[in-house]
Order: structure tokens, then sequence, then C-alpha cells
């Protein structure tokens, strides 16, 4: 009797900070903002939670044009761009 194996993979799409761009550099970024691309970059906030965290903070984020990077307004650094992307994980 032979045994079939089956594999169930399951993939899974998220968007994922990957950094931020600034108008001008020299101005530092609030310690809202701070600590909530801090919270993104170890992982805790995938870029949608990230999103609606500023959004609650009031930060008026509002997304790019090519929908996977989303403006911000910080008030000590002004407009940012905050860069996303779209990274697929497979869980085997």
């Amino acid at each position: 009797m032979t045994q079939l194996s089956q594999t169930n993979d399951y993939s899974r799409k998220e968007l994922r900070f990957v950094g931020i761009k600034a108008k001008a550099s020299d101005h530092p970024l609030s310690h809202v903002l701070n600590v909530a691309l801090t919270q993104a970059q170890i992982g805790l906030l995938d870029a949608e939670a990230l999103y609606a965290h500023v959004d609650r903070m009031g930060l008026s984020p509002y997304w790019a044009a090519d929908s996977t990077d989303f403006w911000v307004q910080d008030p000590l650094a002004g407009a940012l761009l905050v860069c996303c992307e779209l990274t697929t994980s497979t869980i085997h």
C-alpha cells in the first residue's frame, strides 16, 4: 500500500515597512512617529497596522498613488513618505 503525502502550503501577503523619505533631512522625527516606525521595523506592525496607528495618533496618513507607500504629516519633520513593500510568506 502506498501512502500519498499531501503538502499544505499556505501563503500570506503583507505590506512591510522598509523606510522613509523626507523632503528635508535636517528635521528630527516626532517621538510618536519614531516609536511607531521602530515597532514596524522590528515586525510588531505591518504597514496596514502602521497606517491605522499613525492615523489614531493624528498624523494624517494618506496612501500614495502606487498604493504600497503612504504619506504622513509629522509635526516636526513635515511631510514624509513611508515606503513599504509587498512580501509573501509561505507557511509549510
